[in-house]
């Protein structure tokens, strides 16, 4: 899992569809997996689909969520 997640990060901006609905997986280290993708690839489009996540049932998820949520936000501040 490790290998494709490091594999999704570094296709960037065409991985963020699949990525995404990763986040719906049933598997809650999927979806924390999902997450920390998307803060690597660092893509504004997963901004809502990780809002939604950041109300996940497990902890972990959550947290995740959040913390790519910052990580993208800061990048996008940044660009300004």
């Amino acid at each position: 899992r490790r290998e494709a997640a490091a594999a999704l990060a570094a296709a960037g901006a065409p991985a963020v569809a699949p990525v995404v609905s990763a986040l719906d997986d049933p598997d809650g280290d999927v979806r924390k997996r999902a997450a920390d993708v998307l803060a690597c690839i660092g893509d504004a489009r997963a901004i809502a689909p990780l809002l939604r996540a950041a109300n996940d049932e497990d902890w972990y998820v959550r947290k995740a969520a959040e913390d790519a949520l910052q990580r993208i936000r800061g990048r996008i501040e940044g660009n300004r």
